[in-house]
């Protein structure tokens, strides 16, 4: 349960506000570089 919110609910929201995030370069960008051996360059993006 987060805080005035059903957990439910919460899951919802966290849902919600941290999709977008995953989906930039950068997200995309620590996972490529771990399985290609080398260090990740984030653009901030």
């Amino acid at each position: 349960e987060c805080i005035g919110h059903p957990e439910k609910e919460a899951l919802a929201m966290e849902a919600k506000f941290s999709a977008p995030v995953f989906q930039t370069e950068d997200a995309k960008e620590g996972p490529k570089a771990f399985m290609e051996k080398r260090e990740p360059v984030f653009k901030g993006r």
